[in-house]
């Protein structure tokens, strides 16, 4: 009997200790609970906050647009819209909270890669031309063969027919990847779609660490003509088979100096060491209707980037055309750390 109660003592505190147990356990887990909410709740309102204030850049770029729209038919890289970047410096004294990053970039500036074929869909030597020129400078290390394969891709690619160009690709090549895909066989509607085009690789496209990727000198707007008053170093070297690298580094300088006039498209010739240079008028003018906003939202360890491309037209607010989150909002701190 005796040895019963003992038993019987040994269960009780036994269950004792597991019920103490189990309730600690359960304390922990309400105290970790409520703290995880509580960070949460806080983290949300913070992630509004910061969504806000990139959405707040990209009003800001839109608008400098606009106004910029009614103020001058030509676009340059000496113009508000295109020093917007130094918003940065200022955007703390904007916001009662945190701050924005905004950046606008000239899609006008770039080689629209869907006008390799014109508007009935036969190529256009003249846009292949230019397009093969920029591939071809040497900071993005393409060799000619290479060069050749994706042009002959890209048209593949944007044209209507099953038929393989040169050293291009269609369908039957496609279909017979690990991850079989259609050729699109018409335009790009994403500049994203040169990835999945034979050749061109992400190292291509995106870049390493020693050579830039070409997909910054690229895109699928506009009507083919290139904005020389904006465009980058390596589309103005793309423009003719006279200019070399010095000659256009000449013209980054040139047109950057303020009393300089950027009228007219021929500007380039009055650039030393250039009068003898000739640029085919098709393919340039010195205005722009498609733009690039890329616009990030500070808040504390928090950010949020967006990028939205934009086309204007005189006398109207520009239109959205596409917009999309580069990164989430995102916060350095560890969820569920302690203080």
């Amino acid at each position: 009997m005796r040895n019963f109660q003992k038993d019987n003592r040994g269960i009780a505190l036994l269950l004792a200790v597991l019920v103490m147990g189990v309730l600690v356990a359960v304390a922990l887990h309400f105290n970790v609970s409520m703290r995880l909410d509580l960070m949460a709740s806080g983290r949300t309102e913070k992630g509004i906050k910061t969504s806000a204030l990139a959405k707040s850049g990209l009003h800001i770029a839109v608008a400098a647009l606009y106004e910029d729209g009614k103020q001058s038919d030509i676009d340059t890289v000496r113009e508000p819209w295109a020093k917007i970047q130094a918003l940065g410096l200022y955007s703390g004294v904007l916001f009662a909270e945190g701050g924005c990053e905004v950046k606008i970039s000239d899609h006008c500036g770039r080689i629209n890669v869907n006008r390799i074929l014109d508007s009935e869909g036969k190529p256009d030597p003249k846009q292949r031309a230019l397009l093969q020129r920029l591939l071809g400078e040497r900071r993005f290390g393409i060799d000619s063969e290479e060069i050749s394969g994706l042009l002959d891709a890209i048209t593949d690619w944007l044209d209507e027919d099953d038929q393989i160009t040169g050293f291009g690709a269609e369908s039957s090549y496609y279909l017979s990847l690990a991850n079989p895909y259609q050729c699109k066989n018409g335009q790009m509607d994403s500049l994203e779609e040169l990835l999945l085009i034979r050749g061109v690789t992400r190292e291509i496209y995106f870049g390493t660490d020693e050579r830039p990727g070409i997909s910054s000198f690229l895109t699928i707007h506009g009507d083919g003509r290139i904005n020389i008053n904006t465009a980058g170093e390596a589309v103005l070297f793309a423009l003719s088979e006279q200019i070399d690298r010095d000659m256009a580094e000449r013209m980054v300088l040139f047109r950057a100096e303020e009393g300089n006039d950027l009228g007219e498209a021929s500007w380039y010739k009055q650039v030393s060491g250039m009068g003898h240079v000739v640029i085919d008028s098709a393919l340039i003018k010195t205005a722009s209707d498609y733009f690039e906003i890329t616009s990030r939202g500070m808040l504390d360890k928090m950010s949020k980037t967006i990028k939205a491309t934009v086309k204007r037209v005189p006398k109207e607010n520009p239109s959205v055309l596409s917009l999309k989150v580069v990164n989430p909002v995102s916060d350095v701190g560890i969820i569920g750390s302690t203080p």
